[in-house]
């Protein structure tokens, strides 16, 4: 992780990193108080009509499930619960980083919503309890990316130019040209928005699951399931960072083994998160 005498450097080196929005810091502080009421989230959340309205459309995306339609934040509030909230909050949230919208904006958010989706999914048939954390674990994972891209636009296109055209690793090619990469600036990011712990070590280490093996069963199970989502965003060519289709490499089907699937219950993840992802991405945009 990142030291704490680490990080006055590295947030000199990045630029501006962004403040969460005020309704959201809100709603994170009020859900986590035990004395906070449904009518209280509501007015609240109500307060920025930006957020509310993308809330209103995750709320209703597929992949949530809900039979009936969400018409407003006072039913949303209602049916959906404080932690599922909570995570479409952060969503909904997440779209005012974006400082512009060209081609690399867009390629970068349809990495980070395939990876949520994927993530959340993967969750699902594992039946584990914490599926809205690996929603948001997904959705944030390239946060730094986002972060590098507003701040130092030229830097970012020659470190992708160096992916694309010289074959190096993206972490490798950030390493390159910034000196740092985005899982520290995504990791410092969550930290500054005091964000759950999870969130930054997800971040941190989402190459890497195998560091919580034996320590901690729930981070070793999240951080892969980022892992194996990322790797169907690779496979499936969408987003910034990835090329033509490929196989998925032997350490992912090794990670997807760990958690359960065999390569034939990949193909039909796959398919399946795919088929929600294409009927949700103009939903979430």
């Amino acid at each position: 992780m990142i030291a704490v005498n680490e990080l006055e450097d590295l947030v000199a080196q990045v630029g501006e990193i962004p403040v969460i929005p005020k309704v959201a810091e809100r709603v994170m502080d009020m859900i986590n108080n035990p004395n906070t009421t449904a009518v209280q989230l509501q007015a609240v959340i109500d307060t920025d009509q930006a957020i509310a309205s993308r809330l209103l459309k995750i709320a209703n995306s597929a992949f949530y499930g809900y039979s009936g339609r969400i018409n407003n934040t006072s039913h949303a509030v209602m049916v959906l619960g404080f932690k599922t909230l909570k995570s479409m909050v952060l969503a909904a949230s997440i779209r005012g980083v974006y400082k512009r919208f060209g081609l690399t904006e867009e390629l970068l958010w349809a990495h980070s919503l395939f990876t949520s989706i994927a993530s959340r999914y993967v969750a699902l048939e594992m039946k584990l309890p914490y599926v809205e954390d690996a929603f948001i674990a997904g959705l944030m994972h390239n946060l730094g990316m986002v972060i590098m891209n507003n701040e130092m636009p030229e830097k970012f296109s020659q470190a992708i130019q160096s992916f694309y055209n010289d074959n190096v690793p993206m972490v490798e090619a950030e390493k390159n040209v910034f000196g740092f990469t985005h899982k520290e600036v995504g990791a410092l990011t969550v930290r500054k928005w005091r964000l759950s712990d999870f969130l930054e070590k997800v971040i941190y280490y989402q190459d890497r699951p195998e560091v919580f093996d034996e320590e901690d069963p729930y981070l070793f199970k999240l951080t892969s399931i980022i892992y194996l989502a990322n790797s169907f965003c690779y496979k499936l060519s969408i987003g910034i960072g990835h090329k033509s289709s490929v196989e998925l490499s032997p350490r992912s089907k090794e990670i997807a083994s760990i958690l359960g699937f065999s390569e034939e219950d990949i193909v039909a993840l796959m398919d399946r998160i795919y088929e929600l992802y294409s009927e949700e991405k103009g939903r979430m945009t």
